[in-house]
């Protein structure tokens, strides 16, 4: 059983994430693209486990922006990859959050 409040949770999850973007700074370019997709993916799974009584994603929005600004930022593009990846993560993210959507009906 946790007995953590919600404000812990939040600032524990920023944390991550942050961390995350953080490491990805510092990791080979190749590699970085699919560090930051991972991480949106899980920030995904935020979004999809909402609970009623307390608002995570809301609170957590700007280390979202924080990686969706890293994987498609300049600095992001590998040579020779493309901007697909980038592209491909947002897209990713867009749709589940549409799916969630749905779910809710």
């Amino acid at each position: 059983m946790h007995n953590d409040s919600p404000a812990d949770r939040i600032g524990l999850l920023k944390s991550a994430f942050a961390a995350s973007a953080k490491v990805a700074e510092c990791i080979e370019a190749t590699q970085r693209a699919d560090l930051l997709a991972v991480a949106i993916h899980l920030y995904s799974d935020v979004l999809a486990d909402e609970t009623a009584d307390m608002d995570y994603a809301g609170q957590t929005l700007p280390v979202l922006k924080l990686l969706v600004d890293q994987i498609l930022g300049v600095g992001a593009q590998v040579p020779g990859m493309g901007a697909a990846t980038g592209d491909r993560v947002v897209h990713g993210l867009l749709s589940a959050c549409l799916a969630n959507v749905d779910d809710m009906r």
